[in-house]
């Protein structure tokens, strides 16, 4: 089966009782634009919410979304106030796929394993057959009260796959969602503090978790430049072995010993080389905060700054900085994977420079993206992709209700 690339459509129902909402969507630039109240921001949350389960605000504010994938593969999300309707619905013609149906199933065979101690393919089919009916029967309702009661928050609602299959697309595309609004952390967030008490905005807490993911992002691509380095252009077998051993002790190769290693490579095995854009993030960021006098400190495990001789933390840039960091650094680490990256106004800290550059500059770490940005901002899409810009009312539906 074709694997999940991007999110080809968006339908949200009813959106604040008087919407619907019927976007398609390109597979690698998508802007968002409308006046003030328009449903920028609350047409992003609900599609973020019904993939990733975290919402912000919007979790009640519509009766349905439904995000289909390139592979026609539909993923819906139900509000609470919705949800028993909508299970109801759903099960009217449960498919293996449905996920109360996986969970009874799942269930059921748990409790007989523990009996009997297995159960046969024959065993199974009869299950499944029996739950369908079971679940299209006089005992629906309860089937469906209990569910909602274990399972459902009551400030959220369900997620589901239409169809007969149940698929783990989280793990075939991820997703990424930028802060544009480097506010104080909340009481819960508050708690990482702990273990680094230089963490105080939500965007300090985004680099935090990047900075792993940064490292063994480095240490994976250097790898890869050695092996690739090593047939068509030999090393000294001392100077390979110092470099491996390196790597295997977690310790991060510096500057020189990148281009060094880079430098032995044709032009073309450079265009199509991981270690390539490493050096193009580094070189962006540098170019990015050269009026400031900052360097990012390539000698540094972590992502770290130079100011001339002082060291700079990322949690001390700027709040633009910082929004800048996590884009490209989420962009870079992703590694030329299939992802979609979500950006609610990321204007809001960026100088006008920096918005005209920024879809150019995510694209060239990472051509695969799928960029979702909702924006007031003609800067953004002033660099050639007004062609992707979507108004909100050209997207709207009058509603029946």
């Amino acid at each position: 089966m074709e694997a999940i690339k991007y999110i080809k459509r968006v339908e949200i129902k009813n959106l604040w009782g008087e919407h619907d909402i019927v976007w398609d969507l390109n597979q690698d630039v998508n802007v968002l634009a409308g006046v003030n109240g328009s449903g920028k921001s609350t047409i992003l949350s609900l599609i973020v919410g019904a993939i990733t389960g975290d919402f912000k605000f919007a979790a009640n504010m519509a009766d349905k979304v439904r995000v289909i994938f390139n592979t026609g593969q539909t993923l819906v999300y139900v509000p609470h106030r919705k949800s028993k309707e909508g299970l109801k619905t759903l099960l009217e013609n449960t498919g293996t796929g449905s996920v109360i149906f996986k969970k009874a199933f799942e269930t059921v065979l748990e409790e007989i394993k523990k009996k009997q101690g297995y159960i046969n393919e024959s065993s199974e089919s009869q299950i499944k057959d029996f739950l369908i009916a079971f679940f299209k029967g006089d005992k629906k309702e309860t089937v469906i009260d209990n569910f909602l009661s274990e399972n459902v928050d009551e400030g959220k609602g369900i997620v589901f796959f239409e169809g007969d299959e149940i698929i783990e697309f989280q793990k075939e595309l991820g997703t990424d969602t930028i802060s544009t609004f480097d506010q104080q952390l909340k009481q819960a967030e508050a708690l990482q503090k702990v273990s680094n008490e230089n963490l105080k905005t939500e965007l300090d807490l985004q680099i935090f978790h990047l900075q792993k993911e940064y490292l063994d992002y480095q240490i994976n691509i250097k790898k890869s430049i050695i092996k690739s380095t090593l047939e068509p252009f030999p090393l000294s077998k001392s100077l390979l072995n110092e470099y491996v051993d390196k790597l295997n002790n977690e310790e991060v190769l510096s500057k020189e010993e990148i281009n060094k290693l880079i430098s032995t490579l044709s032009k073309e095995q450079q265009s199509e080389s991981s270690g390539n854009k490493l050096l193009l993030f580094w070189n962006t960021i540098d170019d990015l905060f050269k009026e400031t006098g900052k360097k990012i400190d390539r000698k540094s495990n972590e992502l770290t700054f130079l100011k001339g001789e002082k060291e700079i933390t990322p949690y001390m840039l700027s709040s633009g900085e910082k929004q800048m960091v996590v884009i490209l650094m989420t962009a870079l680490i992703q590694d030329e994977n299939f992802f979609v990256m979500f950006m609610d106004e990321p204007e809001i800290s960026l100088h006008t420079d920096w918005q005209e550059k920024l879809i150019e500059n995510v694209k060239k770490l990472n051509e695969n993206v799928q960029l979702v940005i909702a924006t007031h901002s003609p800067s953004i899409i002033i660099d050639g992709w007004a062609d992707k810009v979507t108004e909100v009312p050209e997207i709207i539906i009058n509603s029946e209700n």
